[in-house]
């Protein structure tokens, strides 16, 4: 039996030689290839020496990781890494309870800690983020937008997204894997649902950009959770959220991956002046029905484009609520300018009433 101190200790090793490059990387082909980076013999589970010195050789049905212990990482399979876990005398993967609570992360690794650089997220560490498609007049299904799940059948997103989703319900698809790397539409017909209504948020014409995308049917995989709505008296002001979207980077052109990035929220006021200061001139009023967040250099809601959500840890830091739509921005990105959301706070009480008078339960 592999005891927990000695496989945290490998652990430990592995982590201490790999570069930053190295860890997004294997955090790229973790998501990809369903699999965990590990040293050989823990994904084999050669637990003696003996079978360890007649086992130096990575065979070729391995996937090789970056960086080492040793130079000998494999992506080991999760059934493997699950089965190598499970043989623990205490276990160091979080298990989720079969009733799932909204803002509940799904990963099988702890998420890393909130940091200040645009990163990737983990599969299961943001289960809600759903990907909307749209049927163009080539009959072809396209990316047009990210909304994010608040009922097992109701996706919240921005109105402004698919040209004002102008084009009726049926042109419309979601698609959810709870994974990292943006699925396309026909892949597997469990992980898509249809759009039956599209509801727009009354006051849109004087700013409320936010729409409610019913699906025909349930999102109910084990890989998938609900976000939570905000309280009443959530903070809008000061601390730290995350926000995330689809977008590909130079190493791996092609493969849009879902990012993160972790931006602070900013006082209405600061924002406002802030905002003044850009094209929009010093006269510019800011509604009070918008959150602001970000404003850190190159650091933005720009990796998120319109619809996504914003956020936030709730007071015990184990879950996740809705805290804001990604609305629109001046100079994405620049020092001292923060993006601009719909505060959902403002538009709790509309969404609880569309949801009600369609039985529609969170």
């Amino acid at each position: 039996m592999l005891h927990l101190s000695k496989f945290i200790y490998l652990l430990f090793l592995w982590f201490d030689c790999m570069t930053d490059s190295d860890k997004q990387y294997n955090d790229f082909i973790e998501v990809l290839k369903k699999c965990k980076c590990l040293p050989y013999y823990l994904c084999e589970n050669i637990t003696n020496a003996d079978d360890l010195a007649t086992s130096r050789q990575i065979q070729p049905e391995h996937i090789r990781c970056k960086g080492s212990y040793n130079q000998q990482l494999v992506c080991c399979k999760l059934e493997k890494y699950n089965n190598i876990t499970g043989n623990l005398q205490e276990t160091t993967t979080i298990t989720t309870s079969k009733k799932k609570t909204c803002g509940q992360q799904l990963t099988f690794v702890t998420p890393r800690i909130m940091s200040t650089v645009e990163d990737f997220t983990n599969k299961g560490e943001l289960p809600w983020t759903a990907i909307i498609y749209v049927k163009n007049n080539a009959n072809e299904w396209k990316f047009c937008g990210t909304g994010a799940l608040i009922s097992p059948r109701v996706i919240l997103t921005a109105y402004h997204l698919c040209n004002h989703f102008r084009k009726a319900p049926v042109k419309y698809k979601v698609v959810m894997t709870g994974d990292a790397v943006r699925r396309k539409v026909g892949k597997n017909a469990e992980n898509q649902r249809n759009v039956v209504e599209i509801i727009k948020h009354p006051s849109y014409d004087l700013g409320f950009d936010a729409a409610l995308l019913i699906l025909d049917r349930k999102f109910s995989s084990d890989a998938i959770n609900t976000i939570c709505l905000p309280s009443d008296d959530t903070n809008e002001n000061s601390g730290r959220c995350l926000v995330s979207g689809w977008g590909t980077t130079a190493e791996f052109q092609g493969v849009p991956m879902l990012k993160k990035m972790n931006v602070p929220l900013v006082p209405f006021d600061k924002c406002q002046a802030s905002l003044r200061k850009t094209i929009l001139g010093n006269y510019f009023q800011l509604n009070n029905f918008f959150i602001c967040a970000g404003g850190e250099d190159e650091m933005d809601a720009c990796i998120g484009g319109g619809g996504s959500a914003l956020m936030c840890p709730t007071p015990d830091g184990d879950r996740y609520y809705h805290a804001g739509i990604v609305s629109w921005g001046v100079q994405w990105g620049n020092k001292g300018i923060p993006g601009v959301y719909v505060s959902t706070r403002k538009i709790k009480g509309w969404i609880t009433m569309e949801l009600s008078r369609r039985y529609l339960a969170f």
